[in-house]
């Protein structure tokens, strides 16, 4: 009978099942899998040291417990079980206090915790936002502090939750096109077409790439420099022969010998 009160006033359900047998008990086991992939994607993400990851798993719970599920026809799971224990009341959650686990804060420094002589001192220092007691007291980590004084309880905090700029800027230069610049003029990255890769010379362009890097050799003083304007560059314009599209247009034109040949 002890058990049994226990259990109600907890808002326990106590199943019997057969040892070493974790299939049979699928509910618990697949809570512990959604809470855990919480919990492990948080700390990824937010870079949240290993140890601390009972005050994450606090915080991923009362989330979980606030989260409607259409398993319960939309409501939370804290809803669901407070209409049973206390029908005919309004049981929604209150969401106004809850903030994103691993959000940069500022911490309040009491007047307690100042040293008076420095009065320029600073009066906040910066931590990450772990979990939630109740409803105005936040758990938050500050990596500044020495080992054993790193856990810090306040409900003088200031949130930082918006999205960092850098991961923004990291964003945006993965939607943008990348474009190449060539003397300030930009050139589209976009494969070109056949048509337009006929009309462009490319093995002419090649060769003046070429001749632009050669190198020269001056053999007075024995020495091999490269030379992008002493060379003096050919005319390649002069040399493209252009391809008629008649035997007349040919026999007429002004390359009439090299289509005799």
């Amino acid at each position: 009978a002890s058990l049994k009160n226990l259990e109600y006033t907890h808002g326990v359900k106590l199943i019997k099942q057969t040892p070493y047998t974790p299939e049979f008990n699928g509910v618990a086991e697949r809570s512990n899998r959604i809470i855990f992939d919480k919990v492990r994607a948080t700390m990824e993400s937010e870079r949240i040291p290993i140890e601390l990851w009972p005050l994450v798993l606090e915080d991923m719970v009362r989330k979980t417990n606030v989260t409607a599920t259409r398993a319960i026809d939309g409501l939370t799971p804290m809803e669901s079980f407070l209409n049973e224990a206390l029908p005919g009341q309004d049981n929604k959650p209150d969401l106004s206090g809850e903030r994103i686990c691993g959000s940069q804060v500022t911490i309040h420094i009491p007047q307690e915790r100042r040293l008076r002589s420095h009065k320029f001192g600073p009066r906040g220092e910066a931590g990450i936002y772990l979990c939630m007691e109740g409803s105005q007291i936040y758990t938050c980590w500050v990596p500044s502090r020495r080992r054993g004084h790193q856990i810090v309880r306040s409900a003088n905090v200031k949130f930082y939750e918006k999205v960092r700029e850098t991961e923004l800027l990291t964003e945006t230069e993965h939607d943008v096109e990348p474009e190449i610049r060539k003397n300030g003029a930009p050139i589209s990255s976009r494969p070109q077409s056949v048509t337009e890769q006929t009309k462009t010379p490319s093995p002419q362009r090649s060769e003046v790439n070429n001749l632009q890097h050669a190198e020269v050799h001056n053999p007075q003083h024995g020495q091999t420099t490269t030379s992008m304007t002493s060379a003096k560059l050919p005319d390649l314009r002069k040399e493209v022969i252009t391809e008629p599209k008649t035997m007349t247009e040919a026999l007429q034109g002004p390359q009439r010998e090299h289509w005799l040949r």
